[in-house]
């Protein structure tokens, strides 16, 4: 599986730039391009103290 973004906080950790629970997507990959139509897979994962959740599922983009 390709990694198409990831959002890091200053210190590179993942999961904690999060702010206020919500962060958006573009549908654009790390370079700046927009993904190609097609079913992608993801998987969420956020750490609060000492507790780190993941959450996986796929999604379609059609243009």
């Amino acid at each position: 599986m390709r990694s198409f973004h990831n959002f890091l906080d200053q210190e590179g950790q993942l999961g904690t730039a999060l702010d206020y629970h919500l962060k958006t997507w573009d549908g654009r990959d790390e370079q700046g391009e927009p993904l190609a139509n097609g079913v992608y897979f993801y998987k969420i994962r956020a750490k609060w103290e000492d507790q780190v959740v993941s959450k996986t599922g796929k999604l379609a983009i059609l243009k």
